[in-house]
């Protein structure tokens, strides 16, 4: 699995009370769905404000969650990047940490 940590930057930076949000990517090989719903709960972590994930198959069959966040604003953003480059039988987990602020929509996408 190959791991990358960021903080989100958001919109209201610098504003009175704004933190940052540690955000957690990886990303696993998958051969299965199966598979990569268990990537997902192997690394997912209960404590996170979510754990959105996409996944796409080998075959190009793909699955994605936005784990409680905005509706189509996390797992489906995920699975079209996936998509787009062509990457088959692999796993994303998204793993983001609350940092204060509600992002809405527009901050996620």
């Amino acid at each position: 699995a190959v791991s990358l940590r960021s903080t989100g930057v958001h919109a209201g930076l610098g504003a009175p009370g704004h933190q940052e949000e540690p955000i957690l990517a990886r990303l696993a090989p998958c051969r299965t769905m199966d598979e990569a719903r268990a990537f997902k709960r192997s690394i997912g972590d209960s404590k996170a404000s979510h754990n959105c994930w996409a996944a796409v198959d080998p075959g190009g069959r793909a699955l994605c969650s936005d784990d409680g966040e905005p509706s189509g604003t996390a797992g489906r953003p995920m699975k079209a990047v996936l998509e787009a480059e062509g990457l088959c039988g692999c796993s994303v987990v998204v793993t983001r940490y609350f940092g204060g602020i509600k992002l809405g929509s527009g901050g996620l996408v």
